[in-house]
């Protein structure tokens, strides 16, 4: 069997790349960085360097896959990020049909069933439109990302308060980029042919903001107050930080108690995968460690 991986090294493809080499998956990694073709490739897994926006490069890259793994960079300080999401799922899609690729997971986001939330409804779209002579499309639909902690390290230590436009009394869900690595692995080994598109979504935990505090206090010691702030705040915050008014939108979007429910029962409708990490480890280990720094 024969893997395309899109990503690089970032946070999924990595862990992905270690499983699949561990299993003795023939793996193949696209990134731009010749630097993290070097890591790849002492992974075990073989790199290729180039661009996601060159059609003819990604064609040669996906030639003889057995399954492509596509992950799509979303930079927010970007003003144009969501065309150029849409311009590299097109690209890709193009490629993986000219190259004949049979199977696709596409990386997205819980919320994308909404055009308001996240970066993924078009691209989700667009790989649906194309890829639907495929023998299976897996939308792999993630939570929060644990790490998204880490951005209020320096607000927890300076003054011991998280803000977010997440309500305290909402339940979020979150999600360790193994657990997402682990279903995708899942997925390859064993496509589902019973169906020609699937979505499913992946969390790790879930909490409300006084869990999250009593969390923080039992596994660091620390003292940590959620403070909730308003959507409208908390879109000023982003873009007063440089970021695109309308990727701001759609990022506060995504904790905003408007569409909790709407978030909620796309999640539902769907399968739901919930992983082995949890966030008592994830602080005592990760977070703790660039705490500590």
């Amino acid at each position: 069997m024969k893997v395309v991986l899109m990503g690089s090294r970032g946070h999924v493809t990595k862990p992905l790349t270690n499983i699949l080499v561990a299993k003795g998956v023939d793996t193949t990694v696209i990134t731009r960085s010749k630097e993290n073709a070097k890591l790849i490739e002492k992974d075990g897994a073989k790199a290729v360097i180039g661009s996601n926006f060159d059609k003819k490069f990604m064609l040669d890259s996906f030639m003889g896959a057995d399954f492509v793994f596509i992950l799509l960079p979303v930079n927010i300080f970007v003003a144009d990020t969501l065309q150029q999401l849409k311009d590299q799922c097109s690209i890709a899609c193009d490629a993986i049909l000219e190259a004949g690729v049979p199977n696709v997971i596409y990386f997205s986001g819980i919320g994308s069933d909404n055009p308001d939330l996240g970066f993924h409804y078009d691209a989700e779209n667009i790989v649906e439109e194309k890829l639907g002579s495929l023998n299976s499309i897996t939308i792999v639909r993630a939570a929060a990302f644990f790490t998204n902690l880490l951005n209020h390290v320096n607000t927890i230590k300076s003054n011991g308060v998280i803000y977010s436009n997440t309500q305290r009394d909402q339940v979020e869900t979150y999600v360790h980029a193994d657990d997402i690595a682990q279903v995708c692995v899942d997925i390859i080994m064993n496509p589902s042919l019973d169906k020609k598109i699937t979505i499913v979504s992946v969390e790790s935990d879930s909490a409300n903001a006084s869990q999250i505090e009593q969390l923080f206090k039992d596994n660091l010691g620390l003292d940590v107050k959620w403070v909730s702030v308003s959507d409208e705040d908390a879109l000023q915050s982003l873009t007063n930080a440089g970021v695109a008014e309308a990727n701001s939108k759609a990022f506060i979007n995504l904790f905003s108690e408007k569409y909790h429910k709407d978030i909620v029962d796309g999640v539902n409708a769907h399968r739901n995968i919930v992983g082995v990490h949890r966030l008592p480890e994830f602080l005592k280990t990760e977070f703790a460690s660039v705490y500590n720094q």
